[in-house]
């Protein structure tokens, strides 16, 4: 592959709090609401989209393939019981679970790293997990910060606990890139390949969904961030209103995002208007 862009500078990740730093998901943040990134990444004031069960356990699932990976980087083998991983990360998040929660999640994980282990996973043979980086773009002076969920000596991947039915385009595009990017920043080098492993939720089969590895896309998705960090140093955090305002946790405050907190009120008071005739009904057979 041609290599006519810039390397980036590969920094201690130590000193992300230096300077304003950019991430895939703060980008992603700037995209659907820039008020909203400026309430979570700048003033602080929390997240925009609190954490769901079902990102709770995509949480769980790549700690213990984080687990998984270390072990096999240190004793260049796979452990022959899973079972210790399984209930060390699970002991480690018991107090925020449920007891079906973590029956749940056992048998799933159980499942999955079974799979992972024989399967896709176990011919990558890691030598970086769950590894955090910074790198600068020595032209815009633009920062980013992230965790590269899994290198090898030739490849970087990561994991997606949910369906990934596009993988060249769309919404994994720009953080791919940006993994691709931090590999070449480490290993000076572009990686020889890269991909998603998904990891269905049903803990039925390990798919390896090949990445295109292209010095022009990784370029065009670095424009998108650079736009994002440029727009963000001018300070411009105008709200962006849609469809995400009905569950944006900043309109839940009339004083933090007054017109997100008005399409919440809208939606409140059309789910009470709906739920009245239902209550009427109730009422008219009840008495009969």
């Amino acid at each position: 592959m041609p290599d006519s862009m810039t390397p980036w500078i590969l920094l201690s990740p130590s000193s992300k709090h230096e300077k304003h730093c950019m991430s895939y998901s703060s980008a992603l943040t700037y995209k659907t609401c820039p008020r909203a990134y400026r309430l979570q990444h700048v003033e602080r004031k929390g997240k925009m989209r609190p954490d769901t069960q079902q990102a709770s356990e995509g949480i769980l699932l790549h700690e213990m393939l984080n687990v998984l990976n270390r072990f096999r980087i240190h004793a260049g083998i796979y452990p022959p019981d899973l079972a210790p991983i399984v209930g060390h990360v699970l002991e480690r998040h018991a107090e925020k679970m449920t007891p079906a929660t973590k029956i749940k999640m056992q048998a799933m994980a159980t499942s999955l790293l079974e799979l992972y282990a024989r399967g896709v996973g176990s011919d990558l043979a890691p030598v970086m997990s769950e590894s955090e980086f910074l790198i600068e773009d020595p032209k815009s002076g633009m920062r980013i910060y992230g965790f590269v969920d899994i290198m090898t000596t030739d490849g970087v991947y990561d994991y997606k606990s949910s369906a990934v039915p596009i993988v060249d385009a769309g919404i994994h595009a720009d953080q791919m890139h940006v993994y691709i990017l931090a590999y070449r920043a480490i290993n000076g080098v572009w990686p020889a390949s890269a991909g998603i492993i998904n990891l269905t939720r049903i803990a039925k089969t390990v798919k390896m969904l090949p990445f295109h590895v292209d010095e022009r896309f990784v370029s065009t998705s670095l424009d998108n961030v650079l736009g994002i960090y440029y727009n963000v140093s001018a300070g411009k955090f105008e709200p962006r209103l849609g469809t995400w305002c009905r569950t944006c946790a900043f309109g839940a405050d009339v004083n933090v995002c007054a017109e997100g907190w008005a399409i919440q009120s809208k939606v409140r008071h059309r789910g009470d208007r709906n739920r009245q005739p239902q209550a009427a009904n109730h009422q008219i057979r009840s008495s009969k």
